[in-house]
């Protein structure tokens, strides 16, 4: 079989085959070209992006900023210091259902995957390229803490591409557990919060591993959007999110279904967000303690373990029951300051408005409580106000307020130190203001009245009734008498100015001491204080305290203590005002004491004060501050018209120099002390009593009227009085009186009265006569002018000089002071 020939006809023209074509293979070949140089650069990327992922030192995955804790003397936590607040936790103190929950809305394949998730990328791009936003995220948890590790920020692929193969690097590295720890410790949890473990402390009051799944879920749901979906910004979204995740561990088997619903019906507690961030004055003053220790970037992020004296559990009664008691305060009908809430108001509305700036101090009634161990002198208790957000001006601490009466044991203290003693007699009455120069002239507290509205005044009372009665006016007296400098010294030694100085001393006599502490215990039972148990529920501790009001009531205060424990509350304004008429102590400050005190009293149970050995008991009257006699009652009148007679005894305490010795003169016959004894050495001698060149002489512009006999020779002084006619003698017979009649007294007559008309007396004889005496009227003399003398007389005083004195067996008879004026019979010298 011959081949068929194909002939061209003329004018055809050849074509190549298709794929021979340049239309065809150029195209191609630039495709190919570019793919070649795109892998190329693809490898390029690649292997840069590999190298810098390897360059990231993964040390620096647990290397995070760690809070500085706060530990109370029980090692309970109530703050910390941070630039981030985060509390690292190991795995196993992670909550099952809080690593489920996270796991099944951030990473369900996260037991699966080596870091990234290739499909769970690709999806997510798809579903925010068709929403036009940013609605899903692709990152696994790997990445996210990657990128939360090391700040990879940026929003662009090669940061993308970066953190994939981080992610891959982290996954060759770490195991999954170690990964969900980091990833748990180091993410934004909302409210300042950094990490599960003060998230759940922030939010909760507790420990990670002590959360429920319902408060696991509420964690797990705001990681998206922490501060718009925390609890303390908007509740509704938070309960929303939590739903949601509780939703996604039912569909994932990580919880039965009733799990789910019984959640999902919980309601969960908040904590208050100050008291999260660790905004109290407690804190900020432990604070400024441990920057000036160890420096500001050492305290906030090498995670110290600090460790206090504060009693956490004292701390949280303090601040409650000082809000709650202010609060009683400001409703008050009298009360017409700024209250809390109308500040609270305004605060709040000014934060909302960004409109911080503007915002003034609070001027809402402040207080400030402090408590101290006695044995160490450690603050247990601090509170410096009612709300460190508002104001951070440490009032307990920084304010210098005046103490009003509660100082008044201090005073009594310095005049126990100068001999007086508890049962020492002191004036109770209203006193001048201008004696002093403070105070008010009337009204409560005026006249330096006692610290009670009745402002009534007893008189003579002993020390201890006017201090436990708070009685002003005799204080002042009593300190008078001691002396303003021996008080001022005390006050100092005691170092009331300063509760920072530690420095243990006695700076008075422990007999002193205890006087003053069983003056204080009656105060707290019977005194001032007395509504500690009657009104306001003091336990039955052995417990003393004082009140103490301010003039015009712009302070309020209540000290007192037990054998362990001492604590002073204080309330008033920033800018001293009158909180208002009738504001004492007892009324404001005590229930604030008294229940701080009850709560000591569980943790360190009191014990009695024991007396000072050299204090003895004795018996005194009341009424004279004397040695008790069979005598001292005083009669007491009833409503009903009787009379009865009431001991005025009491058991008074003192030590041997102060027990008096003399017994009662107001219910006894009186006896007063002529003279003075002296020792030999302090025999007197003539002085000028005043420096007459710096005295200018009075000079009478008149003469001096003087009875003509002159009787005191002030017109021709001697020094030796004129002798006087001896009185005749009489028998002792004629000297002898009838004790039947009464020569001092006037005879009564038969109506009862008496008769001015007979003699005043009748003297009887022995002999039976008798002779009426009448008085001798004398005629008032004339008085005759004197002329002043030219020079004053000098006036002079008698000082102390010492003199050598020799017994009396050794003095020579001429040489005595002793020598009698008269001389003896026989003397050879008359």
């Amino acid at each position: 079989m011959r081949p068929s020939t194909t002939y061209l006809t003329p004018g055809y023209r050849f074509r190549r085959p298709w794929h021979s074509r340049p239309e065809f293979y150029v195209p191609i070949a630039l495709i190919a070209a570019l793919g070649v140089a795109f892998a190329v650069y693809i490898s390029i990327v690649v292997a840069n992006l590999e190298a810098q992922a390897a360059r990231f030192n993964l040390n620096k995955l647990e290397q995070m900023e760690s809070a500085s804790v706060i530990l109370d003397r029980n090692g309970k936590i109530f703050g910390q210091i941070y630039v981030e607040n985060r509390e690292t936790v190991p795995y196993d103190q992670l909550p099952r259902d809080l690593i489920n929950a996270v796991v099944a809305v951030e990473d369900a394949k996260f037991y699966q995957h080596h870091g990234y998730d290739l499909l769970g990328i690709i999806r997510a791009a798809l579903k925010n390229l068709t929403a036009g936003h940013v609605r899903q995220g692709g990152s696994t948890i790997t990445q996210q803490l990657a990128r939360n590790s090391f700040s990879l920020k940026e929003k662009t692929l090669r940061r993308k591409l970066l953190e994939i193969f981080l992610a891959r690097r982290i996954e060759e590295n770490f195991g999954k557990q170690k990964i969900m720890e980091l990833y748990l410790n180091r993410i934004y949890f909302g409210g300042g919060l950094y990490g599960a473990e003060a998230a759940a402390r922030g939010y909760f009051g507790k420990s990670a591993r002590e959360m429920s799944l319902t408060e696991c879920a509420t964690l797990a749901g705001l990681i998206k959007s922490p501060n718009k979906l925390s609890p303390w910004s908007d509740g509704a979204a938070s309960r929303e999110a939590r739903n949601y995740v509780l939703d996604r561990m039912r569909d994932l088997d990580f919880i039965s279904r009733e799990r789910c619903a019984s959640a999902r019906a919980e309601k969960i507690v908040v904590g208050s967000r100050q008291n999260a961030q660790g905004q109290s004055y407690a804190v900020d003053y432990i604070r400024q303690q441990v920057i000036a220790a160890v420096g500001w970037d050492r305290a906030k992020n090498e995670g110290f373990r600090i460790h206090t004296t504060i009693d956490v559990d004292l701390q949280k009664v303090a601040e409650d029951s000082l809000r709650a008691n202010l609060e009683r305060i400001e409703k008050n009908p009298e009360y017409n300051h700024q209250t809390y809430a109308e500040y609270a108001a305004t605060f709040r509305k000014a934060k909302a408005n960004g409109a911080m700036s503007d915002q003034p101090a609070p001027e809402y009634l402040q207080g400030a409580v402090i408590g101290l161990d006695n044995e160490t002198g450690d603050i247990l208790v601090l509170v410096g106000g009612r709300d460190f957000e508002h104001n951070q001006y440490d009032r307990a601490l920084q304010a210098k307020r005046p103490v009003g009466t509660a100082m008044l044991p201090l005073v009594y203290a310095a005049a126990f130190e100068k001999g007086m003693f508890p049962g020492s007699l002191v004036e109770d009455s209203p006193l001048d203001n201008r004696a002093v120069m403070i105070g008010g002239t009337t009204g409560i507290l005026g006249e330096w009245g006692p610290e009670s509205a009745e402002n009534r005044y007893e008189g003579p009372i002993t020390a201890r009734q006017a201090l436990t009665k708070s009685k002003n006016g005799a204080t002042v007296r009593l300190g008078m008498d001691a002396g303003i400098d021996p008080v001022l010294q005390l006050c100092s030694a005691a170092g009331i100015q300063s509760l920072r100085d530690r420095t243990r001393k006695n700076v008075i006599k422990p007999e002193t001491a205890y006087e003053v502490h069983s003056c204080l215990v009656d105060a707290l039972q019977s005194g001032t204080g007395r509504a500690a148990y009657t009104q306001f529920g003091l336990r039955k501790i052995p417990a003393a305290g004082k009140t103490g009001t301010a003039y015009d009531f712009t302070d309020a205060l209540f000290a007192g203590y037990d054998s362990n424990f001492t604590c002073a509350v204080w309330t008033g304004f920033d800018k001293p005002q009158k909180i208002y008429r009738g504001a004492f102590g007892r009324d404001l400050a005590l229930p604030v004491w008294i229940d701080i005190m009850n709560a000591a009293a569980q943790h360190y149970p009191p014990r009695e004060i024991r007396q000072s050995v050299s204090l003895k008991q004795v018996e005194i009257c009341s009424r004279s501050g004397l040695l008790a006699t069979d005598k001292c009652y005083d009669v007491v009148k009833t409503g009903n018209g009787d009379t009865f007679q009431r001991r005025t005894t009491y058991m008074e305490i003192a030590t041997a120099a102060q027990m008096p010795t003399e017994p009662c003169n107001v219910h006894g016959e009186p006896r007063a002390r002529l003279a003075r004894d002296l020792p030999a050495s302090d025999l007197p001698r003539a002085e000028l009593a005043v420096d007459l060149s710096r005295v200018t002489p009075v000079v009478l512009k008149g003469p001096t009227l003087l009875a003509d006999k002159d009787p005191y020779n002030s017109l021709k002084p001697t020094l030796k009085p004129e002798p006087t006619p001896e009185a005749k003698k009489e028998t002792a017979e004629n000297e002898k009186i009838d004790n039947a009649i009464d020569a001092s007294r006037a005879t009564p007559t038969s109506g009862g009265a008496a008769d001015l008309n007979r003699p005043p007396a009748t003297i009887t004889k022995s002999g039976g006569e008798s002779s009426n005496q009448t008085t001798e009227v004398i005629p008032i003399r004339k008085a005759i002018s004197v002329q002043p003398q030219e020079k004053p007389v000098e006036i002079r005083r008698a000082v102390p000089r010492a003199i050598p004195v020799k017994p009396l067996d050794q003095e020579s008879v001429d040489e005595t002071l002793l020598k009698s004026a008269t001389p003896r019979p026989g003397d050879p010298s008359n």
